[in-house]
């Protein structure tokens, strides 16, 4: 329950929805007790309580209304949040004014790194060529004839 009640307040957004997962049920049996006495002899009627408590489903009804508490603070929290954040753009300069939020890369904004890419490829393919043109050159060099110039 402390970990939902952590989750719900923590990395929930203003919607309700959380990218993490909960289980709908217990995964381990939670067990609760009291530290009493030995052979106490009031243990019984807490027991029974106990077992009224979790037959009646209160327990489960106040862990619903505390997690639903926490809900509530959470979007209260975050609609202050993105207020305070609307106020602040608003006094800034035009030129300063940013969305604050996480877009996502487009065409457009990835046009600098593909053109760098592009002529990074077209330097490489015209040094292969240059390298390529130059061993041939050396090789016809070396199987040509010497020419004599003598008179």
């Amino acid at each position: 329950m402390f970990m939902e009640l952590m989750i719900t307040e923590h990395f929930t957004d203003g919607e309700g929805n959380t990218q993490l997962y909960v289980a709908r049920e217990n995964i381990m049996p939670g067990y609760c007790g009291w530290p009493l006495i030995k052979d106490a002899p009031f243990k019984h009627s807490f027991d029974r309580l106990i077992m009224a408590f979790h037959g009646a489903g209160l327990i489960g009804k106040w862990t619903y209304d505390i997690l639903e508490r926490a809900r509530l603070d959470s979007r209260e929290k975050q609609a202050r949040k993105m207020e305070e954040e609307e106020k602040q753009q608003d006094t800034k300069p035009v030129g300063e004014q940013g969305s604050g939020r996480i877009m996502a890369l487009t065409i457009v904004h990835m046009q600098g790194p593909l053109f760098l890419l592009l002529l990074g490829l077209l330097l490489s393919v015209l040094t292969f060529i240059l390298e390529m043109l130059g061993t041939w050159c050396l090789r016809c060099r070396e199987e040509a004839p010497p020419t004599s110039t003598s008179p």
